[in-house]
């Protein structure tokens, strides 16, 4: 991007004016999305953006189909930069404005705007059409504006743009209008800019040029300095969020980083670091662009296509009436590819008749997006993205968001999990996931995979992103499509899922790195070994639990003791373990967590239904907290009750677990599974009295829904005509200063003038013509006849007939009874092409000319030289009385009077006053000066000296 100078706009001393010469040049496309009100903010962008930024601008707006846009004209008055409504398949070029006809909505590819007719009946989002379509074209050059509107359109847009690197800008809700729309957008959390229209340009040039100066000298973790500002930035998310980055693509992060230090005008990476650390803010921001995942309801439908005749089919064949079908989503962002995979499952059991259960487990690491999936509320933009039918089926429209219905609600379990750490959900018929494996290096992708395929069924399904391969873990999975990326577990590796979680990546060991180019090195790969070696050697087995009994870690085997149960997969430790432990384990974890101090039992029963149901072992528990964040963590040891330590004199605080305990513990457990039941019970009769209740709701819904649909389509057209009354309360201005140009302009001729209407009434008429006609203000909008004048005209209205009949104008002399006398002149006012559409009437006051011309005459005919007035023609038009008596010697025929041709009386009298006929030509023509010759004149055939001589 070529950054050139800009004036204008305050940007203070360290703005480069000019991009380093070895930048390429790349079209940088910025769309503008507005609704109502924006066209004040529209104007306010433009008033403000330099006509050689060397950018392309695309104005999306939502225009009413009935109205013709005067976006064109208004716009063009505001900048100096050419403004074209767009055609199909319009190039772009630099430092011009592209405008969205009506009737149209628009997305471009390829650099070039393509057109497309809107669908009636559909709810138009033409701003997230184009956003999306930017992103997918432009990528990191994408740029978005979203201005002053109601709804939501543009927040999606917004979330693609972002996901593709590109840059945002949004419009302060309280300098807006209408806030829908910067509300809608900057609620996503990915604005780089919440600013006023007017700021916008200074800060937008700001960025390109500084990412232009960037670009030069891009980061690479190259050089120590780099690697140890990458691993402190590291540090710093992973103590704001618990999210380990280090070994996530290098590119991508980098990327997002460079982003973050355009907006903040930071040029080196150690800079950036220190303003991380002194703004806790940033990181945050960091992190959620970190993990920026777009996403939409039945993303490529060729891949759901797919999924529904080839996938989906066989599982719901396969899976048993009372069994349940078990699909996992995880890197699910806020929920519309898990939602979308349930609709297919409903659907396709629908179409085979078939009664089966479903559960859709949606999983992701950040806790923000899974709140907003569970809520199951998403804006009006996702009807673009929906068919009719299912939007009607699943979803219910409120104001302007749509809720997701309680049955499809119910099939989506949405959990916090960080796939890269946490054990995978198990006996699933269906992986999707898809654009998450981009983001990680190659050690990490293949863990994840190897824990799909323990996670999966066999012959089970995976779906992954287009850009995504199953790699190294080819054995494990065989294509079903290789274009959309959909595999078929073949359950040939099945490892310990200890063993797959134990796997990670190369770490930094004091201030150097171990790992080289990627891999890992031999030492550390000896290390690895080793240590396993040790764990499986002579540590017991233990489990690492959080303050909520949440399993985070297995070391050695623990097979003997776990066991994952029916239903709904949890991570909670007490649902794994038999009844009798399950009680022992969670008094001492609560003893430990309550004492902060080390806990140990022995003589604990193993329980449970298997051969080693009544050996007991020795139960240890180790309390400690993580430093910086002070969270909690619980490490529980397992131990042979006849090897354990305590046996050999350690400390033992022992647990007396007779059989009147155990009957007693047995005796409580009962006594609360019946509190359950009963609870249960009372849950179910409110959630019948509530199902009861909504379905009355639900019908209310239903009656409503019409009135909603109306009440859109009312909005929607709302819009449009807010967007149009914007366009001609503009125009209304303009036409008003024009209006008071005009008045100023004949007022300032002062000629008398009147202008009438088709039906001869007064339109307007300019203070000089009272003199003429006794009109007044309070008269505009009477016909002419009612009014007085002071002409000795009696023809006056036949003449305005006449013109308004013929359409020819007219001129005449006419004289007032004042004694003025004025050139009245009539001209037909024509609107339109061959059209009249009135009159109007001029009054020229020629009473100083009339008294000059008499004054004139009187000195001319003071004189004894005959004297006349020839005209370009040579027609005689003034003479005086010397020259009338002249030509009156003459004789009536050869006569001089006025209006006779002197060039044709010379040509007769033939001789030297024929030869003189050219010379007096040329004379006209102004090509000779004055000449002097004679002629023979009178009845005594006298010689007359004529001079000739130019009038000037």
């Amino acid at each position: 991007m070529v950054c050139v100078p800009f004036v204008d706009i305050a940007i203070d001393s360290d703005t480069p004016h000019a991009a380093p010469h070895d930048e390429p040049r790349r079209l940088r496309i910025v769309g503008v999305g507005a609704s109502a009100g924006g066209l004040e903010a529209i104007e306010r962008f433009f008033d403000h953006m330099p006509a050689d930024s060397g950018l392309a601008f695309v104005v999306l707006q939502h225009l009413s189909p009935d109205h013709k846009s005067l976006m064109v004209e208004i716009l063009s008055k505001r900048t100096a930069m050419p403004v074209k409504q767009v055609e199909d398949g319009t190039a772009i070029d630099v430092n011009t404005i592209y405008l969205l006809p009506p009737k149209k909505s628009m997305v471009i590819k390829g650099e070039r705007l393509h057109l497309n007719e809107k669908v009636v009946g559909e709810i138009s989002l033409p701003i997230d059409m184009f956003f999306r379509s930017l992103a997918d074209d432009l990528g990191d050059r994408a740029i978005a504006v979203v201005l002053s509107g109601t709804g939501t359109d543009g927040m999606r847009g917004v979330q693609a743009i972002k996901e593709a690197g590109g840059m945002v800008m949004v419009q302060d809700p309280a300098s807006a209008k209408f806030d829908g729309m910067p509300k809608a957008a900057s609620g996503t959390g990915l604005v780089d800019y919440l600013l006023p229209p007017e700021e916008m340009p200074a800060e937008l040039l700001r960025f390109i040029c500084h990412l232009a100066r960037a670009s030069v000298h891009s980061l690479a973790p190259g050089d120590d300095g780099d690697n140890n500002s990458l691993g402190t930035i590291f540090k710093l998310l992973r103590d704001k969020t618990s999210v380990d980055f280090t070994f996530y693509k290098p590119t991508t992060v980098l990327r997002r980083i460079e982003r973050r230090m355009s907006i903040h005008q930071i040029s080196k990476l150690d800079d950036y670091v220190h303003f991380a650390r002194e703004t806790p803010q940033e990181v945050s921001s960091l992190y959620k662009e970190l993990l920026i995942s777009v996403t939409k309801f039945f993303r490529d439908p060729e891949a759901y296509e797919i999924l529904t005749k080839k996938v989906i089919p066989q599982i719901i064949e396969d899976t048993q009436s009372d069994e349940t079908i078990r699909v996992w989503v995880p890197g699910c962002a806020t929920g519309e590819e898990a939602y979308s995979i349930a609709m297919a499952f409903i659907e396709a059991l629908e179409g085979a008749r078939r009664s089966i259960d479903i559960k859709v487990f949606a999983t992701d690491i950040d806790k923000d997006a899974i709140e907003f999936a569970s809520a199951g509320i998403y804006p009006e933009s996702v009807a673009g993205d929906l068919s009719l039918e299912r939007l009607s089926r699943f979803f219910v429209q409120d104001g302007d968001s749509f809720h997701v219905t309680r049955p499809l609600r119910q099939r989506v379990i949405f959990a916090t999990h960080n796939v890269i750490k946490d054990p995978p959900f198990t006996r699933t018929d269906l992986i999707s996931c898809r654009n998450l494996l981009i983001y990680l290096q190659p050690v990490l992708q293949q863990k994840v995979l190897s824990l799909f395929s323990f996670g999966l069924k066999p012959d089970r399904f995976l779906m992954l992103g287009t850009s995504e391969t199953v790699g190294d873990m080819a054995e494990a999975f065989r294509p079903i499509d290789t274009k959309w990326k959909i595999y078929q577990g073949l359950g040939a590796v099945r490892r310990r899922l200890n063993d797959i979680l134990s796997v990670v990546p190369a770490r930094t060991v004091g201030r150097q790195t171990v790992r080289h180019g990627g891999q890992l090195t031999e030492e550390q790969i000896a290390l690895d070994y080793a240590l396993h070696a040790l764990v499986d050697e002579f540590a017991p087995t233990a489990l690492l639990v959080d303050d909520q009994l949440r399993l985070i870690n297995v070391f050695g085997d623990a097979s003997g003791y776990l066991k994952v149960p029916s239903g709904t997969a949890s991570l909670n430790l007490l649902s794994m373990l038999s009844r009798r432990m399950s009680s022992v384990l969670s008094m001492a974890a609560h003893k430990a967590l309550r004492s902060e101090k080390d806990v140990w039992y022995r003589g604990i029963p193993i329980g449970g239904d298997g051969p080693d149901a009544n050996l007991e072992v020795s139960l240890r528990i180790r309390h400690f907290a993580e430093p910086k964040s002070g969270r909690r963590f619980l490490l529980i040891m397992f131990e042979d009750a006849k090897t354990s330590l305590a046996t050999r004199g350690e400390m033992d605080h022992g647990l007396d677990v007779s059989a009147q305990a155990e009957q007693r513990i047995t005796d409580l457990q009962q006594e609360l599974q019946y509190t359950k039941e009963n609870l249960q019970a009372t849950i179910e009769e409110l959630e019948t009295s509530n199902e009861e209740l909504q379905a009355t709701n639900e019908e209310m819904l239903a009656s409503n829904e019409e009135l909603q649909s109306t009440n859109e389509e009312l909005r929607s057209v709302n819009e449009e005509l807010n967007t149009v009354n914007s366009e001609y309360q503009a125009k209304i201005l303009e036409l008003t200063e024009l209006n008071a140009d005009m008045d100023n302009l004949l007022a300032s001729t002062n000629i008398g003038k009147v202008i009438l209407d088709e039906h001869l009434c007064i339109r307007k008429f300019t203070p000089p013509v009272t003199s003429q006609i006794n009109v007044m203000p309070r008269d505009i909008g009477r016909p002419i006849e009612h009014i007085s004048s002071n002409l000795l005209n009696d023809h006056f209205l036949e003449d305005l007939q006449d013109v308004l009949r013929s359409g020819q104008a007219t001129e005449k002399t006419v004289q007032s009874r004042d004694a003025r006398v004025y050139q009245q002149r009539i001209m037909p006012y024509i609107a339109e092409p061959r059209q009249v559409k009135g009159l109007v009437v001029t009054f020229v006051d020629v009473t100083p000319m009339r008294e000059a011309a008499e004054r004139l005459q009187r000195v001319l005919d003071s004189l004894l030289t005959q004297v006349a007035v020839l005209d370009e023609g040579g027609i005689i038009v003034v003479t005086n009385d010397a020259w009338k008596r002249f030509s009156a010697s003459l004789g009536p025929v050869e006569t001089l009077a006025e209006g006779a041709s002197y060039l044709e009386f010379l040509q007769r009298e033939g001789g030297a006053a024929a030869a003189a006929v050219a010379q007096i030509v040329d004379v006209l023509r102004g090509r000779r000066e004055a000449f002097d010759f004679e002629e023979l004149a009178g009845q005594g055939a006298e010689r007359v000296v004529t001079r000739v001589a130019p009038l000037r």
